[in-house]
């Protein structure tokens, strides 16, 4: 049962993941997305945190209210469009399409869509 509800609110972590926001471009799309950390929670204080902690690597954790944690990691791809992580431990290629909006990012995965905000800028 706790399997089932964590696997749900995976799915509506990754769906909230991929929506809204605000528009403002550094050099491009792509450049604006990996310069910076992407953050949310939700209203079941879920949280979910994109990074890209080295060059062509990204990371997607998600934390539910239990501490169970999903991680989504590896190499990835970047246009000005789409965002692709190919994550080896889990032999996928994972797809998101994405916009940015300022200080927000819209994410959307199998047609669910979710907001992140700008938590921190990775250059100084």
């Amino acid at each position: 049962m706790k399997i089932k509800a964590f696997g749900i609110v995976l799915l509506l972590a990754i769906n909230i993941f991929l929506l809204c926001s605000c528009s403002y471009t550094k050099q491009s799309y792509a450049d604006e997305l990996t310069s910076s950390i992407w953050y949310a929670e939700n209203e079941n204080k879920t949280q979910i945190t994109l990074s890209f902690p080295e060059d062509n690597t990204a990371e997607i954790n998600i934390k539910g209210d239990t501490d169970n944690t999903c991680t989504i990691s590896g190499i990835c791809t970047v246009n000005e469009e789409t965002l692709v992580i190919s994550d080896m431990s889990m032999a996928k290629n994972i797809s998101i399409d994405y916009k940015v909006y300022g200080n927000k990012v819209e994410l959307t995965y199998m047609g669910s869509t979710i907001t992140l905000e700008k938590y921190g800028d990775n250059t100084t």
